[in-house]
């Protein structure tokens, strides 16, 4: 498949608590921007942007209705798959 040179592949992270600090999508950003030649939309879906760097793109972290009571295990990454997920088109690469 040939990706459209004019277009910007999307690049995408989750992150949310407190597990994981900022510098966690910063590296991941910066890992991306060190090896792909191709354009890109780094976008991070969080509850707290505090110390991600202004290039990454900050959305809103999808909701996940889950019954009460279910453990959390990552559940919320199964929001990628909904329509319209954060309005992105096109190639999309998820890095966990």
């Amino acid at each position: 498949m040939a990706i459209n040179s004019n277009k910007a592949m999307n690049i995408i992270c989750m992150k949310w608590g407190d597990k994981f600090p900022a510098e966690y999508v910063n590296r991941l950003y910066a890992m991306v921007s060190r090896n792909m030649q191709a354009k890109f939309r780094f976008v991070c879906f969080t509850e707290n942007r505090t110390g991600i760097r202004p290039e990454v793109e900050i959305q809103e972290l999808p909701e996940l209705e889950l019954p009460p009571g279910s453990p959390e295990r990552g559940w919320r990454k199964l929001t990628v798959f909904k329509e319209n997920f954060g309005g992105l088109s096109g190639p999309t690469l998820f890095l966990d």
